[in-house]
């Protein structure tokens, strides 16, 4: 850790300033250390990262993603271009428009951040300091692919969403992505993120949405199984998936809906098979790439983690109008809704 992100860190809950002790430096960087307040909270530094995670109400949340980060890394590493350009798509931005903004930004936290990329990418196109946190141990992964390559405005941290350790009114910009909807009260938490943006900062947030009522009955059904099993056998659920949704692709057989069924939430049109039966019935990713880890990361990533809400449309925009945000654009997605809101 950088001495330099001392000061942009407080004790979480109490927002007392922290002070470091016993620390080891190596290279510049804090290497282990304690950082402490004056009310006896401790929080270790250990493999340059800032540890705030104690709560054992999100263990297996942590179990699951640390597992599926320190499995999949490469994977997912793998298709990190293409990634960075489905996020642009994501919050209706180009190019351009991003590193403009970027460019008026002091201090970016990327909340859920996994191993990195998003992090990274973003401290590469600002001179703000960029702060990644995950729950899970992919931090570690995250500071090895990318902490010891990159410039000195990153910085990884591992924290809980419910228990941030920076004082409110601090961010310019907040993107939280494919992550509230793993913690165990989303709509809780995104009010207590919002109020480390500015005012005027921007938040990118992804949730899932709720799909039809076959795939809905399906994703609960088969959830009350797999967020029960270990991580090992998990994972061999989700290949079994992955293997199916691969078959189902290959057969190359496309179906016609001649007209919506509206109970149904489908609508009409022409569909590969293997679509039809993910977006309607089952979870069965399959990467057309033929990234085989990369589909299983998918599919685990949907079975077992403790906690996967969904959302309808009008009941996640009332989330902004609550905390007074105006929603600049909003994206809805098959798979979920991305939006880009101003705080007012």
């Amino acid at each position: 850790m950088n001495k330099r992100f001392l000061s942009d860190l407080v004790s979480p809950n109490t927002n007392l300033e922290l002070r470091l002790k016993n620390e080891i430096i190596e290279n510049n960087e804090i290497k282990e250390g304690v950082l402490y307040d004056t009310q006896g909270n401790e929080y270790n530094i250990s493999n340059f990262i800032p540890r705030f995670v104690k709560s054992k109400t999100s263990d297996t949340t942590k179990q699951s993603f640390s597992y599926k980060w320190n499995t999949f890394a490469d994977a997912a590493i793998s298709k990190q271009e293409e990634n960075k350009h489905l996020f642009l798509q994501y919050y209706g931005l180009d190019t351009k428009e991003f590193r403009n903004y970027l460019s008026n930004c002091n201090k970016i936290l990327d909340v859920g951040c996994g191993i990195g990329y998003i992090s990274n990418w973003i401290s590469s196109e600002t001179n703000g300091n960029v702060f990644g946190v995950d729950l899970s141990e992919s931090v570690n992964v995250a500071y090895e692919h990318f902490s010891k390559k990159s410039t000195q405005n990153l910085q990884f941290i591992q924290a809980d969403i419910a228990e941030l350790p920076f004082k409110e009114n601090t961010f310019d910009l907040i993107i939280c992505k494919e992550m509230i909807h793993h913690t165990p009260e989303p709509r809780k938490n995104f009010g207590k993120l919002t109020k480390f943006l500015k005012k005027n900062g921007s938040i990118l947030i992804y949730v899932y949405n709720k799909k039809g009522p076959i795939r809905e009955f399906c994703d609960d059904y088969l959830r009350k199984f797999t967020t029960k099993l270990s991580v090992d056998e998990c994972h061999k659920f989700a290949e079994a998936m992955t293997d199916l949704g691969r078959s189902l692709r290959e057969m190359k057989v496309n179906i016609t809906v001649p007209k919506d069924i509206p109970y149904l939430n489908i609508k009409s049109g022409e569909y590969d098979l293997q679509r039809f039966i993910y977006w309607n019935i089952f979870k069965c990713w399959w990467d057309d790439k033929g990234n085989r880890d990369y589909s299983n990361a998918v599919n685990f990533d949907w079975y077992h983690p403790p906690f996967a809400f969904r959302y309808e449309e009008n009941e996640f925009k009332k989330w902004f109008e609550e905390e007074n945000f105006i929603i600049k654009n909003f994206n809805s997605l098959d798979s979920g809704f991305a939006v880009r809101a101003t705080k007012s």
